[in-house]
């Protein structure tokens, strides 16, 4: 979609405003925001801010829900830099992006797999679509 300049600026303001605003809500106002609801999901205090609570109210039913799992460490691509053709540097960053996910998801992979869960792989963000439970969701953010 593409917006006006006066619009981009509106919508711009308007954001920075809801940013604002929930930055400084009284701290009791945010915590009864964000608690969990009666029948929620219960979450060791560990896991608490790895898991979004919007998930976890969807997570309410015990039942299996899709969610992804980011995996923390960054492939280096600092040698794409001395790299002179655009073509030249976008295969090398593919290339460290995908070895480095294979790299780092294949512990994940294979624990999913164990546990029969239906996943799937993102290498060029590192992430991992889960179809899991409450009780897989707080193993994988322990």
């Amino acid at each position: 979609m593409i917006l006006s300049a006066q619009a981009t600026r509106l919508s711009v303001r308007l954001l920075f405003g809801l940013a604002l605003v929930w930055l400084f809500l009284p701290a009791d106002w945010v915590k009864g925001l964000t608690a969990n609801r009666a029948g929620a999901v219960s979450v060791p205090p560990q896991v608490q801010s790895k898991i979004s609570p919007v998930l976890l109210e969807q997570m309410v039913d015990g039942g299996a829900h899709p969610f992804l799992v980011h995996l923390r460490e960054r492939a280096d691509l600092s040698g794409a830099a001395s790299l002179v053709t655009k073509e030249e540097k976008g295969r090398y960053v593919f290339e460290a992006l995908v070895a480095h996910s294979r790299r780092t998801q294949a512990d994940l992979l294979r624990w999913l797999e164990d546990r029969r869960l239906d996943h799937q792989s993102f290498y060029l963000v590192n992430a991992v679509l889960v179809r899991g439970d409450p009780e897989a969701a707080m193993e994988l953010a322990a």
